[in-house]
């Protein structure tokens, strides 16, 4: 999981590896979104089928989880290093 910071102009860097996971590049166009309380961007593709081949690779190909279940697991995973950072300090 990666961390970013909010510039004063509202602007954040989305992380190379995501970028390059997603076919983001320079003037990608992205929809921003609320889900659950969550910010959540949506990359928008001009030839959807085509941009969009390969991202739908699972991480649990015998699994299906929700987008809940990913947050909840996203905020062990978080917990877990932030609890680890405490115990190097």
């Amino acid at each position: 999981m990666s961390v970013g910071k909010l510039s004063y102009k509202g602007q954040i860097v989305i992380p190379k590896q995501l970028r390059e996971k997603y076919g983001l590049k320079p003037d990608s166009n992205v929809r921003i979104t609320e889900i659950d309380g969550h910010i959540v961007v949506i990359p928008i593709f001009d030839d959807p089928i085509k941009d969009t081949r390969g991202i739908l690779k699972k991480k649990y190909p015998e699994e299906t989880l929700t987008a809940g279940e990913l947050i909840k697991e996203y905020r062990e995973e978080e917990k877990k290093l932030e609890a680890g950072k405490e115990a190097k300090s």
